[in-house]
């Protein structure tokens, strides 16, 4: 047991359903974030996981931390569709604080767990990639006349896995030069962390619409 990610999926989870209010809603949206709230932490634990690659003392923590948030995420998945009963619909929301009180408990969560290694965490290669990406998306659907934010949503693993290939990409090319490998790999590990995290705030933000 890690217990570092068991809080986070934990907490997380309680964020979800703090934002969703009604029963139905809750476990609709906590189906729908629990994968990104597994990866998110597994991608945010390989960045502490290479961070901490000069000492290897502090490689078993981070490795754990890196590897269970998807078991974690996966067990609370399993026990709510084993708990879920055939009559439960999803709501509107309840009340209008609660997408913002989810939030903000899910980034009070994220900052009391990942304080410590926030500077590691915040890679501006990466979120400038993600962001020109989502511009794009957005830009293509402005002039097509589709503004609809739900497809950038759809997108965004792609986004991720695409910012991941690229990041991939660099680290080949500059395979000679470890100190150019590790700031590539952190492209890679960071564009598909960036993602997960939007699709979470989203869902968060937007209990009605998961």
């Amino acid at each position: 047991i890690d217990l570092t990610s068991l809080l986070f999926v934990l907490l997380s989870s309680i964020a979800v359903v703090l934002a969703s209010g009604s029963s139905g809603n809750s476990k609709v949206g906590l189906l729908a974030a629990l994968p990104e709230i597994g990866i998110f932490g597994t991608y945010a634990g390989l960045i502490i996981m290479m961070s901490n690659m000069h000492d290897p003392a502090n490689l078993p923590p981070a490795i754990a931390v890196a590897f269970m948030p998807i078991l974690y995420a996966s067990i609370i998945g399993f026990a709510v569709v084993s708990m879920s009963s055939t009559a439960d619909q999803s709501e509107a929301s309840d009340a209008s604080w609660r997408p913002i009180a989810g939030t903000a408990f899910f980034l009070a969560t994220i900052s009391a767990i990942f304080y410590e290694h926030a500077a590691v965490m915040l890679i501006p290669k990466a979120v400038l990639v993600v962001a020109v990406l989502i511009a794009i998306c957005l830009g293509s659907q402005h002039f097509s006349g589709r503004n609809d934010p739900s497809r950038t949503l759809s997108i965004l693993p792609s986004i991720g896995l695409l910012t991941g290939g690229t990041g991939l990409i660099l680290a080949l090319i500059n395979i000679g030069d470890p100190k150019s490998v590790g700031p590539a790999l952190a492209i890679t590990v960071g564009g598909i962390m960036y993602t997960s995290l939007i699709k979470i705030l989203w869902l968060l933000l937007r209990p009605g619409n998961m």
